[in-house]
Order: structure tokens, then sequence, then C-alpha cells
């Protein structure tokens, strides 16, 4: 495992148990079985593995999946759910990424159900085109032309899936 090399470890040994914390607090213990003879540089590796997952574990954030195999590509990172963007609903509130949208244009029968994205270059609804200013384009309506209703939250859409949890992640 690669540390930073501004990161301080602290390794405490206590008769058959390692326990290693980093410099946020963050513990994670090696046991060594009662009928194995104890090995400190084992119970450190072990020890620091279970830190690197501790860690992950602390760093992850739900985020929008655009490819819903496991595992998960980090190319198909569509947003943090709960991040805003300068989309509106009909009733000009907020949308957040993560959130479920009914999208429908103005004197069009065809309804749509999407979830709102964050890229660098926009926002949108996955699955959706964009015009050449990077708005919402469906069907060559312009943004203007839509009407957006937010939904209930689902997890999984036609075209993506909310991933959650650290384990759903890793596909576990």
């Amino acid at each position: 495992m690669k540390q930073n090399e501004h990161e301080k470890l602290t390794i405490r040994v206590n008769g058959k148990y390692v326990e290693v914390e980093d410099m946020n607090g963050i513990t994670a213990t090696a046991k060594c079985n009662p009928v194995d003879k104890f090995d400190i540089h084992t119970g450190i590796n072990v020890a620091l593995e279970h830190l690197k997952e501790t860690q992950e574990r602390a760093r992850f954030r739900p985020y929008v999946c655009g490819n819903c195999g496991f595992p998960h590509d980090i190319k198909s990172f569509f947003g943090y759910i709960g991040e805003e963007t300068d989309l509106k609903d009909e009733f000009d509130r907020v949308l957040r990424v993560g959130d479920t949208v009914k999208i429908k244009a103005k004197n069009d029968p065809s309804i749509y159900i999407s979830t709102i994205i964050k890229t660098p270059t926009y926002d949108g609804a996955m699955g959706f085109p964009h015009d050449e200013n990077n708005r919402l384009n469906i069907g060559g309506f312009k943004r203007e032309q839509l009407v957006i209703v937010k939904l209930p939250r689902q997890k999984k859409t036609q075209w993506c899936t909310l991933i959650e949890t650290y384990d759903e992640m890793k596909g576990e």
C-alpha cells in the first residue's frame, strides 16, 4: 500500500492484535488467530490493508453511475448525489444530481423518465442530448419548451443506477 509522504500512522501492538491509526483518527485492526504463531510483520500488513479499505469507505460519496455493470467504472461517473445543478423543475425548484424526473415537451404526448446528472461540461438528464450550448434538448425541443417534473427518487432508471453505498460500488 503506497502511503502519502505526509501521512503519519500510529501502530499499536497488544498481544496478538495490531492496530493502525491514521492522522484523521481512522483505525483498523488485525487479529491473529489464537492457534497461530504471532508475526508482527504479517499483522502490520493485514492492518494496513484493513486501514486502506476503511479510509476508502470514509471517503466514499454516493454518486450516479451510467454503467450498471460491476465493477462500476469511474468513466461512468455522472455526479455526486445531492449536488445542485442549474436545472429547475416546473415549479422553479432546483434539481439535484440523482433526482428522478419526468420530462415532457410541450405539445408533444411523449413522456420520458430520467435521472438528473452533472458532468464537467453540462448539467442534464441522463440519456438525453444537449444543444451546442450544453442545454437539455430532447427531440429538437429546447429546454424552454420542456416541462420537467420531479418524481420520487428511483434507484435505477433506464440509463443509470444510483450507487449509494461503498459495498454497492464494489459489487458486494
